[in-house]
């Protein structure tokens, strides 16, 4: 993804150059300069992301991640037009470098907009991915035991403490649904209270010795619920668990789970094909092949004689 938004960025860049952008982009401007001077308009963004993702894919971007790269994208637009503002860039404008750089850059876009358009119409059937799917079981079994827990650590030491872990474990198991707000009011790992004790998708396979009382009780307590006992490392600590959700070794994952990725996966390799034999076609039409046999070197040199008769 981030190849791709740097291509069309630099792209774009040279559009803006040209001092054209801000008369073809239209609509809502999503940034303007103090001075007036320097727009970006959100059609422009939109074309940068949508030109470099596929639909599919987009819709599985978090919503914060999208956030920040449109933000990037905003930036390095208002750079570039900042840029084209001098009056530097405007006497380069003239040159040839400018010109030559300007209509390689028009060619390059215009390929990459060329083969777009020519698969945009390429679709995956339901049909296609289910076969895919059941073709490929092996593929979709779970190769690691995986947990999303909630994790409440306690000291336990003293009997005022160990008194004290009972009773937080009392409370979480009657108020399951609140366990984030348990974790942050009474966690002793400030770091995890402050996410609601959350560890994300964890690899319980991985987990070291001190930890493996807690991948225990992942593995054996119940989706959705609060373990039913202090899970205690080490004698000093008490953990409370709940375990959120977990994916457990030799399953196979559910269809409905991987249906849109193996789509996209399906339809990125339908599109490959597709604009190989594009290429293909274009490369035999114009015998560009032949330029592997050029001798550059030697043309050059013959260039140059005819030149001085």
């Amino acid at each position: 993804m981030k190849k791709a938004l740097a291509g069309l960025l630099i792209l774009l860049g040279l559009v803006s150059c040209t001092g054209d952008s801000n008369r073809v982009a239209s609509g809502d401007v999503v940034y303007e300069s103090k001075d007036k001077k320097v727009k970006v308009f959100k059609e422009e963004v939109d074309f940068v992301i949508n030109q470099s993702m596929d639909p599919e894919m987009l819709e599985q971007v978090p919503k914060e991640q999208l956030e920040a790269q449109k933000k990037a994208i905003i930036k390095q637009l208002a750079f570039y037009k900042a840029i084209a503002l001098s009056p530097e860039a405007a006497k380069l404008k003239a040159t040839k470098d400018y010109k030559l750089a300007l209509g390689l850059q028009e060619d390059t876009l215009l390929t990459g907009l060329f083969l777009k358009d020519k698969v945009k119409d390429i679709k995956i059937s339901d049909e296609e991915t289910k076969k895919f799917y059941d073709e490929n079981k092996a593929a979709f079994t779970r190769q690691d035991n995986i947990a999303d827990l909630q994790l409440i650590y306690l000291p336990y030491r003293s009997d005022e403490e160990k008194a004290q872990a009972d009773k937080v474990l009392a409370e979480a198991k009657q108020n399951k649904d609140k366990f984030g707000d348990l974790a942050k009011q009474y966690s002793a790992d400030k770091t995890s209270a402050a996410n609601g004790g959350a560890t994300g998708p964890l690899p319980l396979d991985k987990l070291g010795a001190n930890f493996a009382p807690i991948r225990d009780a992942a593995l054996n307590g119940p989706v959705n619920e609060v373990v039913p006992s202090l899970v205690v490392l080490g004698g000093d600590t008490a953990v409370i668990v709940k375990v959120n959700k977990k994916e457990l070794k030799g399953e196979v994952v559910k269809y409905d789970d991987v249906k849109k990725n193996i789509a996209f996966q399906l339809k990125q390799k339908k599109i490959g094909e597709e604009q190989a034999k594009i290429e293909k076609e274009i490369v035999d039409k114009y015998d560009l092949n032949s330029i592997d046999q050029l001798k550059l070197e030697e043309a050059a040199t013959d260039k140059a004689a005819a030149e001085k008769k």
